[in-house]
């Protein structure tokens, strides 16, 4: 499993029949019909100037008449090549064309968004769609006049888009509360897994030791493990653990929000979606930089002793997610901090495909615990995150694109978006009732097959095909039933995974990895918080977006020296210059932004936010 890959599913949202979902490619604004959320289905309804033929197919979208035909950029991944996606992307198209009357072109690049997206403003050629583009860039479209403002075709015919962000939609509005952006991969998150210490649970069965419940006897665990093993089978010296991005990011990452810190998503990688900046909110409201908290010294100190024991790869910095995977899967690592999905893909998904005597025992076991008064912050609920779609001012069809987009948030336009076509022989199916269904051998595996693995399957059969408005995960008005519109045994489903009640499963034929995510659930709890309110946006010209990104490249490169300092002295020391140089670079400026945004979040949330 990776993460664009987990486990697969489909996600969520309501059981709102659509007639909406049908669209255009008339460039007339001046739309007459009923569409929108009305799930009648009326015959020969007119919406944009082209009619619809009243056939609702099977996924939930009625037919036009004639095709409905528009472009996109999917700016979330820069490691789809063009001629290879089109190949990949062929049966589903197939399936659009035939049985939607749909054709759209998604264009894909195997390059960084942000370079493309400038290029594109550059040359002035750009699609009618942008998908998963990064906040800061949105902004920029809309600070050229590139993007169209959504509001009337949203109130036209994107009920189901309204319903489901509810009022979050009032943080995506600018301060005349015009809206020309909407949020991808969207809503309440439902993982029950977040960030937590790992461990290679069948060598803490052999050594006979307890389950840890803290930093220290986590630490200790991790270095009794790694004398008692040593080498690998090979002979290559193990360690506790590695890292899998940004030269060790996680080992601040995780253990701060452990103890209660708040992560926010900077926008400072490609997609905008990194969590950057941590911060302390104090009992009065304002808030704290975790540079200038005890408990960022706490951290600092802690994994600087799994340095100085010769605990962590001291190859971590020149890590990246490849190279940290095969390292785990070579057994050089007995633990992991930080996300429980690199132990999930690390681990047993590799190990029970390579090894013809692997048990359920040899996995990386993910464990959580409270380390402080403070509860946990291990799983950010950022129902808008930090990527963005827009409608282009190239686009002569919006109101055929807000139709699509209407359509891709029922539970079937999620279920087709994010695994293709439905089928016996494919990971979903209709029932009887009309609800999604996984087939058994999502849940169980195929029979004799030891090579099965998801990725596989995933993208053989079309995953995340031309997702840009379906959910990633819960939508506003579906809180409270995330799993309406879905088979048992769902209960909560999202675009990668599925979480079934395992009460009504036959938990003897389960394949292993969702054993595994059932063990994992025993000696873990899902703490939640909700980052939304936190979320910035910077406008293009804003000195702060400088700032946000200086601060995120210092600490890259100090946090590298604090960690693999000599002594604890040492690395006190050079805690504190981090501290001064981060605020010679402007992080006051910086927390400021933050505290500022948050407070006007919390106001246009509450619909009380006067424009300025």
């Amino acid at each position: 499993m990776s993460k664009m890959k987990r486990i697969l599913s489909a996600a969520m949202a309501a059981a709102l029949a659509l007639s909406a979902a049908a669209c255009t490619n008339s460039g007339s604004s001046s739309a007459s019909g009923t569409q929108g959320g009305d799930s009648s289905g009326t015959s020969s309804t007119v919406s944009s100037g082209v009619e619809l033929t009243g056939e609702i197919n099977k996924y939930g979208w009625d037919v036009p008449k004639e095709t409905l035909k528009f472009s996109y950029f999917y700016a979330d991944d820069d490691t789809l090549g063009q001629e290879e996606e089109n190949e990949r992307m062929a049966q589903v198209a197939s399936v659009l064309k035939d049985e939607f009357n749909v054709e759209i072109e998604r264009i894909v690049y195997k390059q960084d968004p942000t370079e493309r997206l400038n290029l594109m403003l550059a040359g002035d050629e750009y699609p009618d769609v942008i998908s998963g583009m990064p906040d800061a860039m949105a902004e920029t479209f809309i600070d050229q006049g590139r993007a169209q403002e959504l509001t009337p075709y949203l109130e036209q015919y994107g009920q189901n888009i309204i319903d489901g962000f509810g009022d979050y939609l009032n943080l995506l509005k600018d301060d005349e509360g015009k809206l020309y952006k909407l949020a991808h991969s969207w809503g309440h998150t439902t993982d029950v897994m977040g960030r937590d210490f790992a461990i290679r649970y069948d060598m803490l069965q052999e050594a006979g030791l307890p389950m840890y419940d803290s930093f220290e006897s986590y630490y200790q665990t991790v270095k009794k493990l790694v004398e008692l093993n040593p080498t690998n089978e090979a002979g290559e010296k193990t360690y506790g653990i590695t890292a899998f991005s940004e030269k060790g990011e996680e080992f601040y990452k995780t253990p701060l929000a452990y103890l209660g810190l708040y992560g926010v998503s900077g926008g400072t990688n490609t997609s905008g979606g990194s969590i950057t900046h941590y911060y302390k909110e104090n009992d009065d409201g304002t808030i704290t930089y975790w540079v200038d908290t005890e408990e960022g010294l706490k951290v600092a100190k802690y994994i600087n002793q799994f340095w100085r024991d010769g605990l962590i790869d001291p190859d971590f910095q020149t890590k990246d997610y490849d190279s940290a995977l095969a390292f785990m899967s070579n057994e050089r690592v007995v633990g992991n901090i930080g996300t429980w999905w690199h132990s999930y893909v690390g681990g047993h998904q590799i190990w029970q495909t390579t090894e013809d005597d692997w048990t359920i025992d040899k996995r990386m076991q993910c464990v959580t615990f409270e380390e402080s008064d403070a509860t946990p912050a291990l799983i950010s609920d950022n129902f808008i995150r930090t990527t963005r779609c827009i409608i282009t001012d190239k686009c002569q069809n919006p109101e055929g694109v807000m139709l699509y987009w209407n359509w891709e948030e029922t539970p079937k336009g999620v279920a087709f978006t994010t695994m293709g076509p439905e089928g016996e022989d494919r990971p979903w199916s209709i029932d009887e009732d009309d609800n999604c269904k996984m087939n058994d051998w999502y849940w169980y595996g195929k029979e004799g097959d030891t090579s099965f693995m998801w990725g596989n399957w995933e993208e053989d059969m079309g995953n995340f095909n031309y997702w840009m408005m379906a959910p990633g995960y819960t939508p506003e008005n579906r809180k409270d039933n995330p799993g309406e519109g879905w088979a048992s045994p769902v209960v909560q489903v999202n675009a990668w995974d599925l979480i079934p009640n395992y009460e009504e499963m036959d938990e003897s034929k389960l394949e292993a990895g969702q054993i595994v995510n059932k063990l994992n659930a025993e000696t873990s709890k899902a703490y939640l918080w909700d980052q939304t309110l936190w979320t910035i946006s910077f406008p293009a010209d804003s000195p702060e977006k400088i700032i946000n990104q200086d601060v995120a490249d210092h600490l890259a490169s100090a946090w590298v020296k604090v960690i693999t300092a000599n002594t604890e002295e040492e690395c006190v020391q050079l805690f504190e210059q981090m501290g001064k140089d981060l605020h010679a670079i402007g992080l006051d400026d910086l927390v400021a932004y933050q505290q500022e945004s948050l407070n006007k979040n919390k106001a246009k949330f509450e619909g009380t936010a006067a424009a300025e």
